[in-house]
Formats: C-alpha cells, sequence, structure tokens
C-alpha cells in the first residue's frame, strides 16, 4: 500500500470515526438513543480513535517535512556548484 493511499484511508476513517461521535452525542443529549452505560463509553473509544489517526497524520507530516529538508538540502549543493562554474 503506497503511502498517499494510506494516508487517505486515515484522514478519511479519522473523520467518520469523529462523525459518528458527534452524531452519537447529539442524539443522546436530545434523548433520541436510550442506551445502556457500558454502550456510553463508546463516544470515549472514539474518541481515542481519532486522536490515534491525528497523531498518525502529523507523524507523516513530520517524516514528509524531513524528505523535503533532505531535498532541499541536495538543491542548495547543486545549485552551489553551478553557481561557482558561473
Amino acid at each position: 500500500m503506497n503511502k498517499e493511499l494510506k494516508d487517505k484511508i486515515l484522514y478519511i476513517s479519522g473523520w467518520v470515526a469523529l462523525g459518528i461521535v458527534t452524531l452519537w452525542l447529539i442524539l443522546k443529549a436530545v434523548g433520541i438513543i436510550q442506551t445502556p452505560v457500558w454502550i456510553q463509553m463508546i463516544p470515549y473509544a472514539g474518541a481515542i480513535f481519532w486522536a490515534g489517526v491525528t497523531y498518525q497524520q502529523f507523524n507523516s507530516i513530520k517524516e514528509d517535512v524531513k524528505s523535503l529538508k533532505v531535498q532541499i538540502n541536495h538543491v542548495e549543493k547543486r545549485l552551489t556548484i553551478v553557481e561557482t562554474k558561473l
């Protein structure tokens, strides 16, 4: 699985989890959903899942920035060589 597809899946699943938790909380507050206590813990699990997805996305962004720094250093070295030849 390539990195872009993995990031896209994490992004979509994170927002779906957040949407489900938000919808559940709204319906619970209005009184439409009547649930036992153990099911009331599901939004917390969803929020933890969403936090994990967000953490993974930040790690992915951090790796992308590291890669860009390396590429910038390579470009700077090549540019220095070209400038010295001119």
